[in-house]
This record gives C-alpha cells, sequence and structure tokens, in this order.
C-alpha cells in the first residue's frame, strides 16, 4: 500500500500556484499553504486517466487542473522580501522535506489570509514521473480583500506522489498527493484503463511573484 500510495502521487505537481501579487501590479511577498484538487483531460484513451506505474513512460499532452476551491486550508502570510526569498531557495533545494516544513512554520506563525488558488496547463502526466509540457497559466486571490494575481510561468517536475515547482520572480513550491489513499489504488489500475483522473494534494510556495 505504501508503493501504491507514493505512486499515486502522480508526480504532476500540484497545484500549486505561486504568491501573490496585487491588482495593482505591485509584487506580493510571501508564502501559502495550500489543498485541493487535481483533475486531467485527455490521454491516450480520452478518459483524461493519467499512466498508471504498469505504463514506461507518462501520457504527453495531456490537460491539467489545479483548484483550490473553497478550501479553508488554503491561506497565505505576508514576510520581508529576504525571508521570502529565502524560503523559495530552500524550496529549490535538495532537503525538500526541512524547507516544506520551514513554509509551513511561516505560514502558522504570520497573520493568515484566506486564499483560492488555481493553475492549469499541459503536461506529461503519470503515477511514476511527469513534468510540464510548456509553461502554465493561473491566478491565486486572497479572498478577503478580493486581491488576485495572474501568472504565466508555472513549471514542474515530480517523482511518485511528490513535485516540485517554480514560478514569480522568484517563487517555488513542493506538492505532494501522498494524503489522498483513495485514488492512489488506481495507479495500479491496467494501461487499457489508466491511472487517477483526479488527485487531491497539498503544497506550499514562497517567494515574490
Amino acid at each position: 500500500m505504501k508503493k501504491l500510495l507514493l505512486a499515486a502521487g502522480l508526480s504532476v505537481v500540484a497545484l500549486v500556484v505561486a504568491p501573490i501579487a496585487s491588482a495593482s501590479a505591485e509584487h506580493f511577498i510571501g508564502a501559502c499553504s495550500i489543498h485541493g484538487t487535481a483533475e486531467f483531460k485527455g490521454g491516450p484513451h480520452g478518459n483524461g486517466r493519467i499512466a498508471p506505474t504498469s505504463e514506461p513512460n507518462p501520457y504527453t499532452g495531456m490537460e491539467y487542473e489545479f483548484a483550490s476551491g473553497g478550501s479553508p486550508e488554503t491561506v497565505c502570510v505576508h514576510l520581508g522580501k529576504g525571508r521570502a526569498e529565502k524560503l523559495a531557495e530552500a524550496l529549490k533545494g535538495a532537503n525538500q522535506e526541512a524547507a516544506v516544513k520551514e513554509v509551513k512554520e511561516a505560514v502558522a506563525e504570520g497573520q493568515q489570509k484566506k486564499a483560492r488558488a488555481q493553475v492549469d496547463g499541459v503536461g506529461a502526466l503519470g503515477c511514476d514521473t511527469s513534468h510540464s509540457e510548456g509553461a502554465g497559466d493561473g491566478e491565486i486571490e486572497l479572498t478577503e480583500s478580493a486581491t488576485k494575481s495572474e501568472f504565466t510561468n508555472f513549471e514542474f517536475t515530480g517523482v511518485l506522489s511528490e513535485v516540485t515547482f517554480t514560478a514569480g520572480e522568484p517563487a517555488a513550491g513542493h506538492a505532494s498527493f501522498a494524503r489522498d489513499t483513495t485514488h492512489a489504488t488506481e495507479c495500479s489500475n491496467s494501461n487499457s484503463v489508466g491511472g487517477p483522473k483526479l488527485l487531491e494534494f497539498d503544497a506550499v510556495t514562497a517567494g515574490v511573484v
């Protein structure tokens, strides 16, 4: 089951989005914690299912959409520029576990703002590996103030359940599908059926957008 859980991590990123810039084009500097659902379209079977673990390569040219919806677990905080950029650099590094923990602590300690996030694009998607094919588009909004930011440079790579991504200038993040044990089992489907067509994710992001 552990193997399935990790595999279910499709490795496709997460929603993930990057921290926020205001509608007035001023850069947002801070960090966010995001929970949402990833949905997929296309694929060789036309049913939106990503490549299962039995398939040696991810399915190319698939559309993805990662959205937080109205999840109360999606919040953002403002940070000083130096700290935000340091967190972003850590999220690009080798010690992802420590970086994710540090971002979560920063969000927990800050003045949290409710947020909504969404990103969509095209990628090569599979339970074992995945990566973006070109940059994705997205937006994130601080819902209480209706402050919204749009970005067009979302890119990701993933292995099993864990995904790293970049966006903004600079911003980075980490997403995980490991919590979705329900859809994880679909990674063991046959090639003729395909893997999951949706997965829940948790993500963190930090930096300047």
